[in-house]
């Protein structure tokens, strides 16, 4: 049967095949142009940014090496006759192929000597003689009285754009004329990379040199380029450019001896042939690999596909038929074991199914009697469950009933002082009457009537504070006692309520060195349950008193209300006692779990409590502790309790 969405095995090496070469080839794409091309466009940037330093160098240099040529020739004409001179300016012109031209001037401006090597528009000869005081490197040389540089002008002798120096020495001027195709071919040299140009601005913006024979020296100005402006005023280290929709990389390094700028350019990222090239190169290697990964997957998967075509065919055999067919043995070694693999599981099929059915007999019967069995036991446990349930309501409610007639013993004893009382000072009162009664009318002195004012008002008074005090305890009673066997909804101010809870339990205080400090936060209402809430409160402070001091320990316990927000309450019992172990503090809230076992404890008051609180009264009940370090209950409530489901 073929399943729905399944493809062949052979498509399948197909597809992974061309997913391996499609992978290979985003990989190889990503590493292109996430790693190779930027790491191309670095080393073009540091040769870009290096080679106007080495351009302005080396140009410095050399002109240098001219003016130093210079110095010495203008020195030593002093000494020297006008014949001299001109044999020496042939010579010097033949032994330094730098200097192009040169002429001598007296301080007057009159060329003294003069000679050009190569062609020109008129000769050395034809220049002697000719006033040249208006020549503006003479001028700048005889006003400064040093070496001066032109940008650029026109040959005096060759006719062509050339550079100039002027050098005093003595009574002469010396003038030499540097060729541009000259320095133009030394900065070739130096520049190396036949990617990489380079143009020499002047001061003013024009072109004294391009290697790349874009702009014409001497005519072209480029200071109306934003970067050209910007390497003006600054050495560019790097800048990226778009130049005649061409992407660049610019750098630019001035030259202080001659105030020329030395920008370099070189084309970016798949702008340079370089670059582009390699990336290109790489991407036809890539996708000629893919190519053929299409090309020879289908054939190579062809054995393996009909191997395991050849295996379905024979474990369908195996399945449906009773005498076991013959694997022909194929190229592939892994497939010949799965097919002896697939032999032997058929036969073990075979032997367990005959194992299963007669298992299956026996189990059947065996079942039926299970059965039976279960349903007996079944009943037996719902009558053990619904015992058990009984047992753990009544058990609840004494823990309630025993909670509720401690607190009866505890008013009881309290209310026997005051009645008490009362009752001594009525019992005095009574006594004195029948003695005042007793004194006939002639022996009544006013001292009696005194006497017996005094007496009578004394007993009404102690009489009356006390019944009073005991009316109190009773109304505290009789309202918590109604609270607490009832679980209505009612509002209530947490503070009156807390406060004559305290007030019944002032006999389980008494009967201990326990203290009980308030710490209530006023005007807090709620629309809770009092009852279960006085329960809870009752079964923590009892908890503090009975378990957190030991017997006749001196001990204190606070409690604390606040109502953090609208409807949050939180109130906490703190005691300073002995604490529990993590242990103990994990199970406190668990049934029937008691550190007291065997001294008269159920271990549910706790249980009760926590229950209570989150059941009921909608909040919940924490407990922090530590030995030795006392321990702190935190109940967080909600102000306005939600609605039980019986309401």
């Amino acid at each position: 049967m073929t399943r729905f969405g399944s493809i062949s095995f052979r498509l399948y090496l197909i597809i992974l095949f061309i997913s391996v070469g499609s992978v290979s080839l985003v990989l190889v794409s990503s590493y292109i142009m996430l790693y190779r091309l930027p790491q191309l466009e670095k080393q073009n940037e540091r040769s870009v940014s290096v080679a106007s330093e080495v351009m302005a160098a080396r140009s410095e240099l050399m002109l240098a090496s001219v003016l130093e040529k210079l110095r010495l020739f203008a020195a030593s004409s002093n000494f020297l006759s006008s014949g001299q001179v001109n044999e020496v300016i042939h010579d010097f012109l033949e032994d330094n192929e730098d200097i192009q031209a040169l002429l001598l001037l007296d301080e007057k401006g009159i060329t003294v000597a003069a000679d050009i090597k190569g062609p020109s528009y008129q000769s050395g000869q034809t220049m002697i003689g000719n006033d040249l005081s208006y020549n503006p490197l003479y001028l700048d040389a005889i006003e400064y009285r040093k070496p001066v540089w032109s940008d650029k002008y026109l040959s005096l002798l060759a006719g062509d754009t050339t550079i100039g120096v002027a050098v005093p020495g003595g009574q002469y001027v010396a003038i030499a004329e540097v060729s541009i195709d000259y320095l133009l071919s030394a900065i070739r040299l130096a520049v190396g990379s036949e990617y990489l140009d380079v143009w020499v601005i002047d001061r003013l913006g024009e072109v004294v040199i391009d290697t790349e024979r874009v702009f014409t020296p001497g005519v072209d100005n480029l200071m109306g380029l934003d970067f050209v402006q910007q390497a003006a005023r600054e050495n560019i280290t790097l800048l990226d450019v778009d130049y005649n929709g061409v992407r660049y990389n610019v750098a630019s390094s001035h030259s202080d001896f001659l105030g020329w700028i030395f920008l370099t350019r070189m084309p970016a990222g798949l702008a340079h042939p370089d670059i582009y090239s390699r990336i290109v190169d790489m991407f036809i290697l890539v996708i000629f690999q893919g190519l053929l990964i299409v090309m020879i997957t289908p054939l190579a998967s062809s054995p393996v596909s009909r191997s395991m075509r050849d295996l379905a065919v024979y474990a369908s055999e195996l399945s449906g038929s009773k005498v076991q067919p013959p694997w022909v043995s194929q190229s592939v070694r892994e497939i010949n074991v799965l097919a002896d693999n697939l032999k032997f599981l058929a036969d073990e099929i075979r032997q367990r199914e005959n194992s299963l059915k007669e298992l299956n007999s026996e189990l059947e019967d065996r079942v039926v009697q299970r059965t039976r069995e279960l349903r007996s036991a079944n009943r037996e446990l719902e009558k053990s469950v619904q015992d058990l349930n009984m047992m753990r309501d009544e058990l609840v409610e004494a823990e309630k009933l025993s909670a509720l007639g401690a607190l009866v013993a505890g008013v009881s004893h309290e209310l026997n002082t005051p009645l008490g009382n009362a009752l001594m000072a009525v019992s005095t009162v009574y006594e004195h009457h029948l003695a005042f009664t007793g004194i006939s009318g002639e022996d009544l002195t006013v001292q009696d009537l005194e006497s017996y004012k005094e007496h009578v008002g004394t007993g009404i008074e102690i009489s009356q504070r006390n019944l009073e005090k005991a009316a109190e305890l009773v109304r505290s009673f009789k309202q918590v006692a109604a609270d607490q066997t009832s679980s209505k909804r009612r509002s209530f101010s947490l503070e009156d309520m807390l406060s004559e809870l305290l007030l019944t339990l002032q006999p389980l205080t008494k009967r201990t060195p326990v203290s009980i400090i308030r710490k209530l936060q006023p005007g807090i209402s709620m629309n809770s349950y009092p009852g279960i809430l006085g329960q809870i409160i009752t079964n923590l402070i009892t908890n503090a008193v009975q378990h957190g001091y030991g017997s006749g320990e001196e001990g204190l316990i606070i409690l604390s209300s606040q109502q953090l927000e609208e409807d949050e309450v939180v109130i906490t019992i703190q005691d300073f006692g002995k604490g529990m172990s993590k242990t103990v503090s994990k199970k406190i809230f668990e049934p029937f779990f008691t550190t007291r076992q065997g001294q008269g404890g159920t271990g549910l008051g706790l249980s009760i409590a926590f229950n209570g609180a989150r059941q009921v009264l909608g909040g919940n009940l924490e407990v922090e502790s530590e030995p030795g370090g006392g321990t702190l209950f935190t109940l967080r409530l909600p102000a306005n309790a939600p609605q039980l489901a019986e309401e």
